[in-house]
């Protein structure tokens, strides 16, 4: 049976000028992610990763190729339509969290889900709070990121992510501000939610103990996917 991708990336290209001077950043880039998948793009800093990621959420266009999200060719929509696009299909997970830092952890959930406009509001504080006790953040609910540790906060960011039901979540670098011990917390629990609720999930890293727990690996070098490896369990 023919499974459509969540996410298709065909013959991407990425160029800057600076000085005159054309740099090529991504090159002839093709892969496909599929729904329920847990995917890690691989590579040193500066190899095109992030930026590839960029481009995938519409933040950036491309110089050339195509992305498709659920089918949609994004190269072809207008910045109010990828905007539409990111509200409903993406969700960011991000290495500085990005917490809105006047809201509470549970206002943070919450507003995910009206920018979407997912459901009714009381339905919206109960749907919040039942994501924010599978994260195990119930007891600061009402408390503000700046009261948060810092694991805490990639929790907080992890339930916002997840909250309005993405085709795709986005992660970039999400353990990379965080101690050991909490960042295996982190991946733990985004590799439950993974299973749990059949999350896609693309993470960027640089860190191949991070991309252990991942179903595939995607090595990117010079802008460049070298080699695609499927991990079985």
């Amino acid at each position: 049976m023919y499974r459509k991708p969540v996410l298709k990336v065909r013959n991407l290209y990425k160029a800057y000028k600076n000085g005159g001077r054309t740099h090529l950043i991504l090159r002839n880039v093709n892969f496909e992610v599929y729904p329920g998948e847990f995917v890690a793009i691989l590579g040193r800093s500066g190899s095109g990763k992030s930026t590839l990621l960029n481009l995938i959420a519409g933040l950036d266009r491309p110089s050339y190729g195509h992305i498709y999200v659920d089918g949609v060719d994004t190269v072809y929509l207008s910045e109010t339509e990828l905007t539409r696009l990111r509200r409903e299909k993406i969700g960011f997970i991000f290495q500085d969290y990005n917490l809105i830092g006047s809201l509470t952890v549970l206002e943070n959930v919450i507003l995910a889900m009206e920018a979407k406009k997912m459901y009714s509001p009381s339905q919206r504080r109960k749907a919040a709070l039942e994501i924010l006790s599978r994260v195990e953040l119930l007891h600061v609910a009402e408390k503000y990121p700046s009261e948060l540790s810092g694991g805490e906060k990639q929790r907080a960011a992890v339930a916002r992510a997840i909250a309005k039901k993405p085709s795709i979540i986005l992660a970039d670098e999400p353990t990379g501000a965080l101690d050991t011990k909490t960042k295996n917390q982190v991946m733990n629990l985004m590799e439950k939610l993974n299973k749990e609720y059949n999350t896609t999930f693309l993470i960027v890293t640089h860190d191949p103990e991070i991309a252990k727990t991942s179903t595939r690996q995607l090595y990117i070098k010079d802008g460049e996917i070298l080699q695609a490896t499927t991990i079985t369990p």
